[in-house]
């Protein structure tokens, strides 16, 4: 696990607050759920298809690591990962593009975040 994030791919999924029965088609999925733009915090769906050890954190859009939302266990299935705005230093973030990547065994998945504060 690295602390910065490359992206250098142009057609990021925005992430659509997806209908109820979620489902994950690929391994690692990560979706925002709720409000576009986040208005202060955010809320994100994590689904996997096999349980396994899954990283989880928010990015700004110079690619530095902000806040890490999951180092750990994760279960099959679709969990709930809210941030609350803060950066690992209690430190609120500023309004902006930020971007959430999960990595895990069997896959990695990004998804783009608008903050409004």
């Amino acid at each position: 696990t690295t602390d910065s994030l490359r992206l250098d791919c142009p057609d990021v999924w925005t992430g659509v607050e997806p209908r109820s029965g979620v489902r994950a088609t690929e391994p690692v999925a990560l979706m925002l759920s709720g409000a576009s733009p986040a208005h202060g915090s955010a809320s994100l769906r994590l689904a996997i298809v096999n349980r396994g050890r899954v990283h989880v954190a928010v990015y700004d859009v110079f690619g530095r690591r902000v806040r890490t939302l999951l180092d750990g266990w994760a279960p099959a299935g679709v969990t709930t990962l809210p941030w609350d705005g803060r950066g690992d230093q209690g430190t609120a973030a500023s309004s902006g593009i930020y971007f959430a990547r999960a990595t895990g065994a069997s896959g990695r998945s990004v998804v783009r975040i608008p903050l409004l504060r």
